[in-house]
Protein backbone atom coordinates (compact mmCIF):
# COMPACT_ATOMS: atom_id res chain seq x y z
CA UNK A 1 0.00 0.00 0.00
CA UNK A 2 1.12 3.53 -0.62
CA UNK A 3 1.16 6.68 1.24
CA UNK A 4 3.40 9.47 2.26
CA UNK A 5 3.94 13.13 1.55
CA UNK A 6 4.63 16.50 3.08
CA UNK A 7 7.67 18.66 2.76
CA UNK A 8 10.02 16.19 1.18
CA UNK A 9 13.76 16.09 1.74
CA UNK A 10 15.74 15.76 -1.47
CA UNK A 11 18.27 13.00 -0.97
CA UNK A 12 19.93 13.09 -4.38
CA UNK A 13 21.77 16.19 -5.49
CA UNK A 14 20.11 17.82 -8.45
CA UNK A 15 23.52 18.90 -9.64
CA UNK A 16 22.39 22.33 -10.76
CA UNK A 17 24.71 25.27 -10.13
CA UNK A 18 23.32 28.70 -10.80
CA UNK A 19 24.81 32.11 -10.06
CA UNK A 20 22.60 35.00 -9.11
CA UNK A 21 23.29 38.67 -8.42
CA UNK A 22 21.40 41.09 -6.27
CA UNK A 23 21.56 44.40 -4.52
CA UNK A 24 19.69 45.55 -1.47
CA UNK A 25 18.69 48.78 0.12
CA UNK A 26 19.92 49.51 3.59
CA UNK A 27 16.69 48.31 5.17
CA UNK A 28 16.96 44.81 3.69
CA UNK A 29 14.30 45.34 1.04
CA UNK A 30 15.53 44.64 -2.47
CA UNK A 31 15.70 47.80 -4.60
CA UNK A 32 16.42 46.46 -8.02
CA UNK A 33 14.55 43.19 -7.69
CA UNK A 34 17.61 40.97 -7.92
CA UNK A 35 17.00 37.24 -8.05
CA UNK A 36 17.79 35.08 -5.04
CA UNK A 37 18.03 31.46 -6.17
CA UNK A 38 18.97 28.26 -4.39
CA UNK A 39 20.14 26.04 -7.21
CA UNK A 40 17.77 25.18 -8.28
CA UNK A 41 -14.22 22.00 -12.48
CA UNK A 42 -14.57 23.70 -10.31
CA UNK A 43 -17.54 25.92 -11.20
CA UNK A 44 -17.53 29.23 -9.41
CA UNK A 45 -19.80 32.21 -9.08
CA UNK A 46 -18.48 35.50 -7.82
CA UNK A 47 -20.31 38.79 -7.44
CA UNK A 48 -17.94 41.12 -5.64
CA UNK A 49 -16.26 44.17 -7.08
CA UNK A 50 -18.38 44.23 -10.20
CA UNK A 51 -17.95 40.50 -10.82
CA UNK A 52 -20.43 38.23 -12.45
CA UNK A 53 -21.17 34.51 -12.47
CA UNK A 54 -18.92 31.79 -13.80
CA UNK A 55 -19.32 28.18 -14.84
CA UNK A 56 -17.49 25.25 -16.40
CA UNK A 57 -14.27 25.87 -14.52
CA UNK A 58 -14.24 29.60 -15.06
CA UNK A 59 -14.70 32.76 -13.07
CA UNK A 60 -16.17 35.95 -14.53
CA UNK A 61 -14.92 39.17 -12.99
CA UNK A 62 -14.86 42.76 -14.22
CA UNK A 63 -15.61 41.77 -17.80
CA UNK A 64 -12.94 39.05 -17.97
CA UNK A 65 -13.31 35.29 -17.73
CA UNK A 66 -10.58 33.34 -15.94
CA UNK A 67 -9.71 29.68 -15.86
CA UNK A 68 -9.54 28.26 -12.36
CA UNK A 69 -7.81 25.15 -11.06
CA UNK A 70 -7.88 23.11 -7.88
CA UNK A 71 -4.44 22.11 -6.62
CA UNK A 72 -4.48 20.12 -3.40
CA UNK A 73 -6.89 21.85 -1.05
CA UNK A 74 -6.59 25.21 -2.81
CA UNK A 75 -8.47 26.71 -5.75
CA UNK A 76 -6.42 29.20 -7.76
CA UNK A 77 -6.95 31.38 -10.77
CA UNK A 78 -5.10 29.56 -13.54
CA UNK A 79 -4.00 32.84 -15.13
CA UNK A 80 -2.87 36.25 -13.98
CA UNK A 81 -5.38 38.91 -12.99
CA UNK A 82 -6.31 41.39 -15.76
CA UNK A 83 -8.58 43.68 -13.76
CA UNK A 84 -7.96 47.30 -14.76
CA UNK A 85 -7.82 48.66 -11.23
CA UNK A 86 -6.80 52.30 -10.74
CA UNK A 87 -3.01 52.31 -10.49
CA UNK A 88 -2.50 49.12 -12.50
CA UNK A 89 -0.40 49.07 -15.66
CA UNK A 90 0.08 47.10 -18.85
CA UNK A 91 3.50 46.23 -20.16
CA UNK A 92 4.49 47.32 -23.67
CA UNK A 93 7.19 44.99 -24.99
CA UNK A 94 7.76 47.17 -28.06
CA UNK A 95 9.02 50.07 -25.94
CA UNK A 96 10.19 48.28 -22.78
CA UNK A 97 7.87 50.42 -20.69
CA UNK A 98 4.37 50.19 -19.25
CA UNK A 99 1.21 52.20 -19.88
CA UNK A 100 -2.32 52.63 -18.55
CA UNK A 101 -4.09 51.34 -21.67
CA UNK A 102 -4.53 47.70 -22.55
CA UNK A 103 -1.78 46.11 -24.66
CA UNK A 104 -1.05 42.78 -26.30
CA UNK A 105 1.34 42.08 -23.45
CA UNK A 106 -1.53 42.47 -20.98
CA UNK A 107 -3.70 40.14 -23.04
CA UNK A 108 -1.10 37.41 -22.59
CA UNK A 109 0.36 38.10 -19.15
CA UNK A 110 -2.23 40.12 -17.27
CA UNK A 111 -1.83 43.55 -15.71
CA UNK A 112 0.82 44.65 -13.23
CA UNK A 113 0.11 46.12 -9.80
CA UNK A 114 2.03 47.86 -7.07
CA UNK A 115 1.44 46.29 -3.68
CA UNK A 116 -1.03 48.85 -2.30
CA UNK A 117 -3.12 48.71 -5.48
CA UNK A 118 -3.20 44.91 -5.37
CA UNK A 119 -4.27 45.04 -1.74
CA UNK A 120 -6.93 47.68 -2.39
CA UNK A 121 -5.23 50.12 -0.01
CA UNK A 122 -4.25 53.76 -0.07
CA UNK A 123 -1.01 54.25 -2.01
CA UNK A 124 0.67 55.62 1.12
CA UNK A 125 1.07 51.98 2.15
CA UNK A 126 3.56 51.51 -0.68
CA UNK A 127 5.99 53.32 1.61
CA UNK A 128 4.38 52.96 5.05
CA UNK A 129 3.77 49.69 6.84
CA UNK A 130 0.09 48.80 6.71
CA UNK A 131 0.14 46.34 9.61
CA UNK A 132 -3.11 44.59 8.72
CA UNK A 133 -3.80 40.87 8.48
CA UNK A 134 -2.65 38.97 5.41
CA UNK A 135 -5.20 36.20 6.02
CA UNK A 136 -7.80 36.07 3.24
CA UNK A 137 -7.41 39.75 2.42
CA UNK A 138 -9.60 40.34 -0.63
CA UNK A 139 -7.77 43.31 -2.12
CA UNK A 140 -8.72 43.68 -5.80
CA UNK A 141 -9.73 40.02 -6.12
CA UNK A 142 -13.38 39.00 -6.62
CA UNK A 143 -15.65 38.50 -3.64
CA UNK A 144 -14.91 35.13 -2.07
CA UNK A 145 -11.31 35.26 -3.30
CA UNK A 146 -8.19 36.87 -1.86
CA UNK A 147 -4.60 37.93 -2.45
CA UNK A 148 -2.63 34.85 -1.39
CA UNK A 149 -0.42 35.27 1.64
CA UNK A 150 3.13 34.05 1.97
CA UNK A 151 1.72 31.02 3.82
CA UNK A 152 -0.78 30.33 1.01
CA UNK A 153 2.04 30.23 -1.54
CA UNK A 154 4.01 27.89 0.71
CA UNK A 155 1.09 25.46 0.77
CA UNK A 156 1.13 25.49 -3.03
CA UNK A 157 4.89 24.95 -3.36
CA UNK A 158 4.90 22.25 -0.67
CA UNK A 159 2.19 20.45 -2.61
CA UNK A 160 4.27 20.68 -5.78
CA UNK A 161 7.22 18.96 -4.11
CA UNK A 162 8.94 21.86 -2.35
CA UNK A 163 10.38 25.20 -3.43
CA UNK A 164 13.41 23.65 -5.12
CA UNK A 165 11.41 21.78 -7.78
CA UNK A 166 7.96 23.40 -7.76
CA UNK A 167 8.85 25.96 -10.42
CA UNK A 168 9.18 23.37 -13.16
CA UNK A 169 5.80 21.89 -12.26
CA UNK A 170 4.03 25.26 -12.14
CA UNK A 171 5.55 26.83 -15.26
CA UNK A 172 3.61 26.72 -18.52
CA UNK A 173 4.84 24.37 -21.23
CA UNK A 174 5.58 27.23 -23.62
CA UNK A 175 6.56 30.89 -23.49
CA UNK A 176 9.74 30.68 -21.40
CA UNK A 177 13.13 31.58 -22.87
CA UNK A 178 15.87 28.99 -23.18
CA UNK A 179 19.15 29.23 -21.29
CA UNK A 180 22.46 27.47 -21.93
CA UNK A 181 20.85 25.51 -24.72
CA UNK A 182 18.15 24.17 -22.40
CA UNK A 183 14.44 24.94 -22.50
CA UNK A 184 13.15 27.17 -19.74
CA UNK A 185 9.61 25.80 -20.08
CA UNK A 186 7.94 23.74 -17.40
CA UNK A 187 5.74 20.65 -17.26
CA UNK A 188 2.64 22.49 -15.98
CA UNK A 189 1.39 19.25 -14.44
CA UNK A 190 -1.01 21.14 -12.17
CA UNK A 191 -2.39 23.44 -14.92
CA UNK A 192 -1.23 26.50 -12.96
CA UNK A 193 0.25 27.86 -16.22
CA UNK A 194 2.77 30.30 -14.74
CA UNK A 195 4.06 32.69 -17.42
CA UNK A 196 7.29 34.74 -17.53
CA UNK A 197 6.25 38.35 -17.02
CA UNK A 198 6.37 40.97 -15.72
CA UNK A 199 8.25 43.43 -13.58
CA UNK A 200 7.58 47.15 -13.70
CA UNK A 201 10.17 49.36 -12.06
CA UNK A 202 9.23 52.62 -10.28
CA UNK A 203 11.19 54.46 -12.99
CA UNK A 204 8.86 53.17 -15.71
CA UNK A 205 10.78 50.25 -17.22
CA UNK A 206 9.35 46.84 -18.14
CA UNK A 207 11.66 43.86 -17.63
CA UNK A 208 11.69 40.07 -17.25
CA UNK A 209 9.42 39.25 -20.23
CA UNK A 210 10.14 35.67 -21.26
CA UNK A 211 12.44 35.12 -18.31
CA UNK A 212 10.85 35.62 -14.89
CA UNK A 213 7.35 35.63 -13.45
CA UNK A 214 6.82 37.47 -10.15
CA UNK A 215 3.68 37.60 -7.98
CA UNK A 216 2.88 39.71 -4.94
CA UNK A 217 1.76 38.10 -1.71
CA UNK A 218 -0.42 39.82 0.89
CA UNK A 219 2.37 39.56 3.47
CA UNK A 220 4.42 42.57 4.52
CA UNK A 221 7.87 42.15 6.01
CA UNK A 222 7.49 44.98 8.54
CA UNK A 223 10.35 46.96 7.02
CA UNK A 224 8.69 48.85 4.20
CA UNK A 225 8.47 45.90 1.82
CA UNK A 226 6.31 42.90 1.04
CA UNK A 227 7.06 39.31 0.07
CA UNK A 228 6.82 37.86 -3.42
CA UNK A 229 7.15 34.58 -5.27
CA UNK A 230 9.30 34.30 -8.40
CA UNK A 231 9.88 31.65 -11.03
CA UNK A 232 12.78 31.89 -13.49
CA UNK A 233 13.44 30.44 -16.93
CA UNK A 234 16.87 29.28 -15.72
CA UNK A 235 15.75 27.54 -12.53
CA UNK A 236 13.49 24.75 -11.30
CA UNK A 237 12.49 26.49 -8.10
CA UNK A 238 9.91 28.95 -6.80
CA UNK A 239 11.97 31.62 -5.11
CA UNK A 240 10.95 33.69 -2.13
CA UNK A 241 14.06 35.85 -1.86
CA UNK A 242 14.14 39.19 -0.08
CA UNK A 243 11.00 41.32 0.31
CA UNK A 244 10.53 43.85 -2.47
CA UNK A 245 9.79 47.54 -2.36
CA UNK A 246 6.05 47.89 -2.70
CA UNK A 247 6.33 50.45 -5.51
CA UNK A 248 7.42 47.76 -7.97
CA UNK A 249 4.71 46.34 -10.22
CA UNK A 250 4.14 42.59 -10.35
CA UNK A 251 1.47 40.08 -11.32
CA UNK A 252 -1.41 38.86 -9.14
CA UNK A 253 -3.00 35.43 -8.79
CA UNK A 254 -6.18 35.27 -6.72
CA UNK A 255 -6.94 32.37 -4.42
CA UNK A 256 -10.41 31.20 -3.43
CA UNK A 257 -11.42 31.47 0.22
CA UNK A 258 -11.87 28.14 1.94
CA UNK A 259 -10.19 25.93 -0.67
CA UNK A 260 -12.01 22.77 -1.74
CA UNK A 261 -15.70 23.17 -2.35
CA UNK A 262 -18.37 20.65 -1.22
CA UNK A 263 -19.05 18.03 -3.85
CA UNK A 264 -15.55 18.19 -5.35
CA UNK A 265 -12.82 15.72 -4.63
CA UNK A 266 -9.51 17.13 -3.49
CA UNK A 267 -6.24 16.67 -5.34
CA UNK A 268 -3.69 14.53 -3.56
CA UNK A 269 -0.61 16.14 -2.15
CA UNK A 270 2.07 16.31 -4.74
CA UNK A 271 0.61 14.30 -7.55
CA UNK A 272 -2.93 14.97 -8.58
CA UNK A 273 -3.94 17.29 -11.37
CA UNK A 274 -7.32 18.94 -11.68
CA UNK A 275 -8.13 20.81 -14.88
CA UNK A 276 -9.93 24.12 -14.96
CA UNK A 277 -13.14 22.59 -16.20
CA UNK A 278 -16.06 21.47 -14.11
CA UNK A 279 -16.28 18.29 -16.13
CA UNK A 280 -12.71 17.45 -15.18
CA UNK A 281 -13.37 17.51 -11.43
CA UNK A 282 -14.35 14.18 -9.98
CA UNK A 283 -17.50 14.33 -7.90
CA UNK A 284 -17.28 12.88 -4.44
CA UNK A 285 -20.03 10.81 -2.91
CA UNK A 286 -21.10 11.11 0.69
CA UNK A 287 -18.41 8.60 1.56
CA UNK A 288 -15.56 10.17 -0.40
CA UNK A 289 -15.17 13.23 1.77
CA UNK A 290 -13.07 16.34 1.31
CA UNK A 291 -10.44 17.52 3.72
CA UNK A 292 -10.17 21.14 4.71
CA UNK A 293 -7.20 23.45 4.29
CA UNK A 294 -6.61 23.25 8.03
CA UNK A 295 -5.98 19.52 7.72
CA UNK A 296 -3.31 19.58 5.03
CA UNK A 297 -0.89 16.78 5.88
CA UNK A 298 2.25 18.13 7.49
CA UNK A 299 5.73 17.02 6.69
CA UNK A 300 7.36 14.32 8.77
CA UNK A 301 11.02 13.77 9.39
CA UNK A 302 10.75 10.41 7.64
CA UNK A 303 9.54 11.80 4.33
CA UNK A 304 12.26 11.47 1.72
CA UNK A 305 12.74 11.48 -2.02
CA UNK A 306 14.94 8.82 -3.56
CA UNK A 307 15.83 8.86 -7.24
CA UNK A 308 15.11 5.97 -9.55
CA UNK A 309 16.61 5.61 -12.97
CA UNK A 310 14.16 6.03 -15.82
CA UNK A 311 16.39 3.75 -17.87
CA UNK A 312 15.72 0.98 -15.36
CA UNK A 313 11.98 1.07 -16.08
CA UNK A 314 11.43 -0.74 -19.39
CA UNK A 315 8.00 -0.27 -20.92
CA UNK A 316 5.86 -3.24 -21.82
CA UNK A 317 4.16 -2.91 -25.22
CA UNK A 318 2.37 -6.23 -25.22
CA UNK A 319 -1.28 -6.70 -24.33
CA UNK A 320 -0.32 -8.29 -21.02
CA UNK A 321 2.44 -7.32 -18.62
CA UNK A 322 5.74 -9.13 -19.11
CA UNK A 323 7.29 -10.62 -15.97
CA UNK A 324 10.86 -9.55 -15.30
CA UNK A 325 11.33 -11.45 -12.04
CA UNK A 326 9.37 -12.30 -8.92
CA UNK A 327 6.06 -14.06 -8.44
CA UNK A 328 2.85 -12.81 -10.03
CA UNK A 329 0.87 -15.83 -8.87
CA UNK A 330 -2.33 -14.99 -7.01
CA UNK A 331 -1.66 -17.94 -4.70
CA UNK A 332 1.23 -16.01 -3.18
CA UNK A 333 -1.04 -13.22 -1.91
CA UNK A 334 -3.33 -12.92 1.07
CA UNK A 335 -6.95 -12.48 -0.03
CA UNK A 336 -9.96 -11.09 1.78
CA UNK A 337 -13.72 -11.17 1.15
CA UNK A 338 -15.34 -7.81 1.88
CA UNK A 339 -19.04 -7.69 1.19
CA UNK A 340 -19.60 -9.27 -2.22
CA UNK A 341 -16.05 -8.55 -3.38
CA UNK A 342 -12.81 -10.48 -3.11
CA UNK A 343 -9.70 -8.30 -2.85
CA UNK A 344 -6.00 -8.82 -2.50
CA UNK A 345 -5.22 -8.09 1.14
CA UNK A 346 -1.84 -6.64 0.20
CA UNK A 347 -0.45 -4.56 -2.64
CA UNK A 348 0.62 -6.21 -5.87
CA UNK A 349 4.33 -7.07 -5.96
CA UNK A 350 4.54 -8.50 -9.45
CA UNK A 351 7.87 -7.36 -10.91
CA UNK A 352 6.98 -6.31 -14.44
CA UNK A 353 8.33 -3.75 -16.85
CA UNK A 354 6.97 -0.33 -15.86
CA UNK A 355 7.18 -0.84 -12.08
CA UNK A 356 9.63 0.23 -9.37
CA UNK A 357 10.44 -0.34 -5.71
CA UNK A 358 10.78 2.54 -3.30
CA UNK A 359 14.51 3.38 -3.14
CA UNK A 360 15.05 0.59 -5.69
CA UNK A 361 15.14 -1.76 -2.70
CA UNK A 362 13.33 -5.12 -3.05
CA UNK A 363 12.79 -5.17 0.71
CA UNK A 364 10.46 -2.20 0.32
CA UNK A 365 8.54 -4.03 -2.39
CA UNK A 366 8.15 -7.00 -0.07
CA UNK A 367 6.58 -4.71 2.54
CA UNK A 368 4.60 -2.25 0.42
CA UNK A 369 4.34 -3.89 -2.99
CA UNK A 370 5.61 -2.32 -6.20
CA UNK A 371 4.71 1.06 -7.70
CA UNK A 372 3.27 1.05 -11.23
CA UNK A 373 2.51 3.63 -13.86
CA UNK A 374 -1.12 3.49 -14.98
CA UNK A 375 -0.63 1.70 -18.29
CA UNK A 376 1.38 -1.03 -16.58
CA UNK A 377 -1.14 -1.27 -13.73
CA UNK A 378 -3.93 -1.86 -16.24
CA UNK A 379 -2.40 -5.18 -17.31
CA UNK A 380 -0.45 -6.25 -14.21
CA UNK A 381 -3.12 -8.22 -12.29
CA UNK A 382 -3.05 -12.04 -12.48
CA UNK A 383 -5.44 -13.91 -14.74
CA UNK A 384 -8.95 -13.93 -13.27
CA UNK A 385 -8.28 -10.64 -11.49
CA UNK A 386 -8.33 -7.03 -12.62
CA UNK A 387 -7.59 -3.44 -11.64
CA UNK A 388 -10.75 -2.15 -9.89
CA UNK A 389 -12.73 0.70 -11.42
CA UNK A 390 -14.26 3.61 -9.53
CA UNK A 391 -17.57 1.81 -9.02
CA UNK A 392 -15.80 -1.14 -7.41
CA UNK A 393 -13.75 1.12 -5.19
CA UNK A 394 -16.90 3.00 -4.21
CA UNK A 395 -18.66 -0.26 -3.34
CA UNK A 396 -15.77 -1.11 -1.03
CA UNK A 397 -15.78 2.31 0.60
CA UNK A 398 -19.53 2.23 1.17
CA UNK A 399 -19.44 -1.27 2.66
CA UNK A 400 -16.63 -0.59 5.15
CA UNK A 401 -18.06 2.54 6.68
CA UNK A 402 -18.38 5.50 4.33
CA UNK A 403 -16.79 8.44 6.13
CA UNK A 404 -14.86 6.01 8.38
CA UNK A 405 -13.73 3.84 5.48
CA UNK A 406 -10.12 5.04 5.62
CA UNK A 407 -9.82 4.23 9.31
CA UNK A 408 -11.33 0.80 8.81
CA UNK A 409 -9.10 -0.03 5.82
CA UNK A 410 -5.80 1.25 7.24
CA UNK A 411 -3.39 -1.16 8.93
CA UNK A 412 -3.08 -1.03 12.70
CA UNK A 413 0.56 0.06 12.43
CA UNK A 414 2.89 1.81 9.99
CA UNK A 415 1.07 5.15 9.64
CA UNK A 416 2.76 8.26 11.01
CA UNK A 417 1.41 10.83 13.47
CA UNK A 418 -1.08 8.47 15.13
CA UNK A 419 -2.68 7.83 11.77
CA UNK A 420 -3.10 4.07 12.17
CA UNK A 421 -6.42 2.43 11.48
CA UNK A 422 -8.42 -0.48 12.86
CA UNK A 423 -7.98 -2.79 9.84
CA UNK A 424 -11.49 -3.95 10.67
CA UNK A 425 -11.91 -5.88 7.41
CA UNK A 426 -8.37 -7.18 6.91
CA UNK A 427 -7.62 -4.89 3.93
CA UNK A 428 -4.40 -3.73 5.66
CA UNK A 429 -3.73 -0.51 3.76
CA UNK A 430 -0.15 0.71 4.34
CA UNK A 431 1.60 4.01 3.53
CA UNK A 432 4.36 3.13 1.10
CA UNK A 433 5.06 6.10 -1.19
CA UNK A 434 4.68 6.93 -4.86
CA UNK A 435 6.93 7.68 -7.81
CA UNK A 436 7.08 10.86 -9.87
CA UNK A 437 9.58 12.48 -12.24
CA UNK A 438 12.45 10.14 -11.41
CA UNK A 439 11.94 9.98 -7.65
CA UNK A 440 10.13 7.68 -5.25
CA UNK A 441 8.51 9.10 -2.12
CA UNK A 442 7.72 7.59 1.27
CA UNK A 443 6.91 9.00 4.67
CA UNK A 444 4.13 7.09 6.39
CA UNK A 445 1.50 9.68 5.57
CA UNK A 446 -0.60 8.43 2.64
CA UNK A 447 -1.40 5.60 0.25
CA UNK A 448 -2.49 5.89 -3.40
CA UNK A 449 -4.09 3.09 -5.43
CA UNK A 450 -4.88 3.08 -9.13
CA UNK A 451 -8.38 2.79 -10.57
CA UNK A 452 -9.02 1.48 -14.08
CA UNK A 453 -11.50 4.33 -14.66
CA UNK A 454 -9.76 6.51 -17.22
CA UNK A 455 -10.67 10.18 -17.27
CA UNK A 456 -9.11 11.25 -20.58
CA UNK A 457 -6.19 10.40 -22.85
CA UNK A 458 -3.93 12.23 -20.39
CA UNK A 459 -5.57 11.88 -16.97
CA UNK A 460 -6.93 8.96 -14.99
CA UNK A 461 -8.26 8.31 -11.48
CA UNK A 462 -7.03 6.83 -8.24
CA UNK A 463 -8.07 6.42 -4.59
CA UNK A 464 -6.19 7.82 -1.62
CA UNK A 465 -6.00 7.34 2.13
CA UNK A 466 -4.17 9.78 4.43
CA UNK A 467 -2.77 9.52 7.94
CA UNK A 468 -4.65 12.64 9.04
CA UNK A 469 -8.12 11.48 7.97
CA UNK A 470 -10.62 8.65 8.41
CA UNK A 471 -11.92 9.12 4.86
CA UNK A 472 -11.08 7.72 1.43
CA UNK A 473 -10.66 10.14 -1.47
CA UNK A 474 -11.41 9.71 -5.18
CA UNK A 475 -8.96 11.86 -7.13
CA UNK A 476 -7.26 12.30 -10.49
CA UNK A 477 -3.72 12.52 -11.85
CA UNK A 478 -1.50 12.00 -14.88
CA UNK A 479 -0.81 8.49 -16.10
CA UNK A 480 2.96 8.69 -15.65
CA UNK A 481 2.80 8.76 -11.82
CA UNK A 482 3.72 5.50 -10.03
CA UNK A 483 1.09 4.25 -7.54
CA UNK A 484 0.18 1.00 -5.79
CA UNK A 485 -2.13 -1.66 -7.19
CA UNK A 486 -4.79 -3.72 -5.45
CA UNK A 487 -6.37 -6.36 -7.67
CA UNK A 488 -9.97 -7.49 -7.35
CA UNK A 489 -11.36 -10.83 -8.43
CA UNK A 490 -13.31 -10.95 -11.72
Amino acid sequence: MRSGFGKLTLVASLGLALAFTFSCSSNGVTDDDGWFGHGQGYSSSSKGGGGGGGSDGSLSYQGKTYKIVQIGTQIWMAENLKYNAPGSKCGDESTGTYVDANTATCDTYGRMYNWATAMGLDTKYNSDDWGGSDVKHQGICPSGWHIPSDADWTILTDFAGGESIAGTKLKSKTGWNSYGGQSGNGTDIYAFAALPCCRGTPSGNLTDVGEIGTWWTATENGDGGATIRRISYESTDVDKGNPRKKTFLYSIRCLKNGGSSPGLSSSSRGSAIVNSSSSSILRSSSSAVLYSSSSIPRSSSSAVLVPYSSSSIPRSSSSSATTVSGSCNIKDYRLVDIGKQTWMAENLNCNVAGSVCYNNDPANCNKYGRLYDWETAMKACPKGWHLPDNDEWQELVDFVGGEDAGKNLKATSGWSDSGNGTDKYGFTALPGGFGSEGYTYVGGEYGFWWSSSEYSSVFTTYWAIYNFSNDVYNQKTGKDIFYSVRCIKD
